[in-house]
């Protein structure tokens, strides 16, 4: 009943024989993150209803799954997708043709995204005020990982953690919606149901080193072993999902004020700003 969704399309463990293995593609599970979905889901539930809450939603680590008790009607929450089955068997973050390979893998697949485009509907029809409430939620906090891959939201980060880089400050760089959505105290709302915009969190992990937080961006290894300098910046960013963030960055220091290897890894990179949390990234 609010505009946030939740998605957990990799953190299954489930592989029954009935659906085979899939002969192509990306067989590893993201790790953690069916728990840090429910761990998510009950700090986002405490904020928007300034309250410590019930627990709705937890993860069930016997049987590999996500059980979920319906609030009650006054409860503000988020919608919360989740796949539970093994990436072997399916994958829901590529095509149908390629991430499901047998009938029932299909079902599961098209199942998913059903639920997706439902949630994502009854998102935009939330009311005006719980789209205010949501949005004073995401301007007022910021999203700090914190150790073992759980994530938590504080109200007053340490100031030594903000980035450097942009004219606006780290909070308008920071914060979603922010050029639109309502301090906590506003009382007028500034979008309607009709076009009001949906926060979804496509929540990934990652099963390579654990304890570490790993930031790809889409930036190939033969550009990382390379100098900040040798980069082609314009090329580079093309490719990567930080390349709307370098534009706007830009775009307020000045068009040679920052490389793109700064935002990748840099004195103002999401990993440096872990680091200094304690955080390995």
């Amino acid at each position: 009943n609010v505009p946030v969704v939740l998605t957990v399309p990799h953190g299954g463990m489930l592989k029954p024989p009935e659906i085979v293995v899939r002969q192509t593609g990306c067989h590893v599970c993201d790790t953690n993150t069916l728990p840090l979905a429910a761990k998510i889901f009950g700090q986002m539930v405490d904020e928007l209803n300034g309250e410590k809450c019930e627990t709705y939603l937890r993860y069930n680590k016997q049987d590999k799954c996500l059980e979920f008790d319906p609030p009650p009607d006054h409860i503000l929450f988020p919608s919360v997708i989740a796949c539970l089955l093994h990436r072997t068997r399916v994958d829901m973050n590529r095509s149908c043709s390629s991430g499901a390979e047998t009938a029932p893998a299909i079902l599961v697949w098209r199942t998913f995204h059903d639920a997706l485009e439902v949630a994502l509907a009854r998102a935009h029809r939330t009311t005006c005020l719980t789209s205010q409430r949501a949005h004073a939620l995401t301007r007022s906090y910021h999203l700090s990982m914190v150790s073992n891959a759980f994530s938590v939201f504080s109200e007053h980060p340490p100031t030594r953690v903000l980035p450097p880089c942009g004219s606006g400050g780290a909070a308008s760089s920071t914060s979603w919606n922010s050029s639109s959505g309502p301090s906590r105290n506003s009382s007028t709302p500034t979008a309607t149901p009709a076009t009001q915009p949906v926060f979804l969190f496509d929540i990934h992990g990652q099963a390579h080193r654990s304890n570490v937080v790993e930031l790809g961006y889409l930036v190939k290894t033969d550009t990382l072993v390379r100098r900040d300098g040798e980069w082609e910046d314009a090329v580079v960013a093309a490719n990567s999902t930080l390349h709307a963030l370098w534009q706007c960055v830009r775009a307020r220091a000045g068009a040679s004020g920052v490389r793109f290897a700064d935002l990748v890894r840099g004195s103002c990179s999401l990993g440096c700003l872990l680091a200094l949390l304690s955080v390995p990234a």
